[in-house]
């Protein structure tokens, strides 16, 4: 029997949970995804990779490294903000609009 909430099954729930956690974890350890995957319940890492790149369309790993860029991106961002002139003032609102540091 399948439980619903709203309009999702409780498969579907229990695994964006699991993405929702790898995500966290991914962004604020040094843990390998193996590590991860085992910490969640998982008992094969690639069970947890297969369910992640599912669901995100990326690996984990890749999920990290994307992260390690938004990261140097947002500094470097933020650090040459201030320092671009006045005449490029246009280029900075489209930053703006497409950045979330």
């Amino acid at each position: 029997v399948m439980l619903f909430t709203g309009d999702k099954s409780a498969a579907v729930e229990i695994e964006q949970k699991i993405v929702e956690v790898t995500k966290k974890l991914l962004a604020e350890s040094e843990l390998s995804v193996a590590e991860i995957a085992y910490k969640i319940g998982f008992t094969e890492p690639q069970h947890l990779n297969k369910l992640f790149i599912k669901k995100t369309g990326l690996t984990p790993m890749e999920f990290r490294i994307s992260l390690v860029w938004h990261h140097l991106f947002c500094f470097i961002y933020t650090n040459i903000q201030g320092s671009i002139l006045c005449s490029n003032f246009f280029f900075i609102n489209e930053l703006n609009a497409h950045v979330n540091c």
